[in-house]
Parts: C-alpha cells; structure tokens; sequence
C-alpha cells in the first residue's frame, strides 16, 4: 500500500506524466506485477514491469564493494538489481520507505498492544507456550513462528524484547556460547540506550524501528543501492510534519482493533483498488534459501566452509559447520544467518586483502559454482 499510496498523490500532482515501477518475478508469493498494473491503470499512469532475474554470485561481490561495510539485509541484492534498471528509464525515484514505521505496519506493533494482557500470566507459563509454539512453526515468520517470539519476549528487557519481535537472529544467550573473539558488547545494550525510558509498548517499538531498522539498514540499503547507479531514491512518507502527527496520535488511533495501518487504509479506501488497501503486507524479498542451496552455495563452502576463514577468528567454527551443514538452511532464520556471516567473510577478506579494490575482482580462485541441473 505505501507504493500506491505515493503513486496516487504523484499522479495528483503530474497526471499521467509518471512512470510507475515494479518487477515481476516467477515466484506468485513474491510477485505483485499483476496489482501493480491494475493499480497503474486506475490512476491512469505508465507502469513498467522488470523482469528482475538476480545473479546473487555477481551482485554479491558487487555490494561488498558498494556497501564498504558488513552488510546483512539480503534485500539488497534485489534492490540493487531493481535500481540498476529503473536509471535506464528516469534519474530520481520515489520509494514507500517509513510507511510501516510511521503508520504502524508491523506485526509487533500490535503485540506490544497485546502485551500488557499477558502482565499476570506466570513467565514459567509463556515460557513453555513458546517452546511448544517454536516446535510447531515452519518458519519464524508465520504465525506460530511469531506467537513463540511474541512470549519470549514478554520477559524480556525492552531492548532484548525488540531483538526477538524483530530479528531474532541470535540472542545474547546464544552469541556467549559461540563467540570466541574476546570481550563483546551485546547488541541488547546498544538498543537499550537507544529507547527512551517510560514510552507505551507501541512507542517503543516505533522508536527502535526508527533508531535501528531504518537508520541502520531500510535507508542504508536503499541510499546506496540508489546512488551506485546513479539513481536518487526520496521517501516521501518520511516527511518529518507527518511523521510527527502521527507520533503524537494516541495508540489506539494508530492501531485500532489490531488493524495494521488501519489510518492509512482508511484514508485511501476508494480511492486505491481494495485489493491495495486490503492486501497483506510483502517485503521487498526473493527466496535467500534458494539462492544458498545453489548460485551460492560454492562461495559459500569455499569461504565460510573452509577452515582458514577469518569468521572462525570470531565464531566457534564447530557451529558454523553445523551452520552449514545440510537442510539446515531451509528455515529462513538460518538462511539469514548465512547470508550475514557470508557477507562479513568478503568484507573480511577485503579489509585484509584489497582484494575488492579492483574492479574485476571475482570469487576466491577455489570457488565453484554447481551447474543448472
């Protein structure tokens, strides 16, 4: 919705001097070509669709060098694609970033509503309803994925529950057994000193969203991703007036009867197509496991995999092997992890190296990469 929404108020002010962008992909869970197009014609603009067909062992090495920095949001990869194609056609672009963040668009948003209901319920209770629900989910993302996070993180310091309703990568817990590169300051702390004391459970996610999920990673990725194609991305939705305007609604007018975005929806039903207002949320993402289980699997074995890489300086390497090993990547959680140690690894090699300073750098000479069956 945040796309169509800066759609409609661009194509106010230009008519149909605007050119809209989305990219189709093969996978129906990911594609949103065919609401694009459908929205592109109602508010009667150009609308082009990209086939974005991501070669994540180029574009990977790509962003190493571009990003100059460990750098673990996998949707990087295809915004870095998407941008690429859409400087062929205009110089500036305006992007839907912040809308979940002002508007409220998170799961957690309303958990942090749903919160104080469970204030009375014994923690030994929470505890073994998570663990149930843990076993039972396929993935961290649905919603039994989401209700074992949810509860894990009623006992939890305002920073570490952030962590868990947000990430969830590794805990504090889980980084002592496996970190081997001396004194480490937990993340859980960094965040602590970021979220201003005596905040509503939902302020305080809004602002760990603000101070953490965009600053540190929505805004980088799209910044740079942006501008090494010379492309410039502006985000509207981020105006500083409306933004405070909605900080300063109470709680129960920005989420109303669990509602995501339920403002923002009610403003623009009728005049967006309902299956805009009242479609599920999409992340701008593609299947990372995919991509780990085949175009990168070579450099990932022959980095990560290989005794002598510089993460195991840092990291027990008996988990990283584990890590690695088998159908262990098709949870979403563990494909994520990859992905970031991955990235670190190259960035390593780099910082040691040089070796991504010139441009025609490629993979370790030992890397495979296994053919199409």
């Amino acid at each position: 919705i945040d796309s169509s929404v800066i759609a409609y108020e661009a194509a106010k002010q230009l008519g149909q001097d605007l050119d809209s962008f989305t990219v189709s992909t093969s996978d129906p869970a990911f594609d949103e070509a065919p609401v694009a197009a459908r929205t592109a014609r109602e508010l009667g603009i150009r609308n082009h669709v990209l086939s974005l067909q991501v070669a994540p062992l180029d574009e990977i090495q790509r962003l190493v060098r571009q990003y100059d920095q460990p750098y673990a949001d996998y949707s990087a990869l295809p915004t870095s694609a998407i941008s690429r194609l859409a400087r062929q056609h205009v110089t500036v672009v305006l992007t839907g970033d912040g809308g979940d963040e002002v508007f409220g668009g998170y799961r957690r948003y309303v958990a942090a509503q749903w919160a104080s209901a469970f204030r009375f319920v014994p923690s030994s209770l929470t505890t073994m309803l998570a663990g149930l629900l843990q076993r039972q989910s396929g993935s961290r993302r649905s919603t039994a994925g989401f209700g074992s996070r949810f509860l894990r993180g009623l006992g939890q310091s305002p920073g570490a529950r952030y962590l868990s309703w947000t990430t969830d990568l590794l805990q504090d817990s889980d980084k002592q057994q496996i970190w081997i590169g001396g004194p480490m300051r937990p993340t859980e702390d960094w965040i602590e000193e970021l979220l201003p004391r005596r905040l509503s459970g939902f302020d305080t996610q809004a602002t760990g969203d603000i101070q953490v999920n965009l600053l540190s990673d929505l805004l980088v990725k799209m910044d740079i991703a942006t501008m090494a194609h010379s492309l410039e991305a502006r985000s509207p939705l981020l105006d500083h007036q409306l933004a405070e305007f909605l900080a300063a609604l109470p709680d129960s007018q920005r989420i109303t009867g669990g509602r995501l975005k339920g403002l923002l929806r009610d403003a623009y039903r009728g005049r967006l197509p309902d299956e805009v207002i009242l479609g599920k949320k999409r992340g701008f993402e593609f299947s990372l496991s995919s991509w780990l289980e085949n175009e990168l699997r070579g450099l990932i074995m022959d980095t990560l995999g290989s005794p002598s890489a510089r993460v195991r300086s840092f990291l027990d390497g008996q988990f990283i092997d584990n890590l690695l090993a088998g159908g262990i990547l098709r949870d979403r959680n563990c494909a994520c992890l990859v992905y970031a140690l991955l990235t670190l690894e190259l960035w390593l090699i780099d910082f040691a190296e040089g070796t991504l300073a010139n441009d025609s750098w490629t993979a370790p000479a030992k890397c495979h990469v296994p053919k199409a069956a």
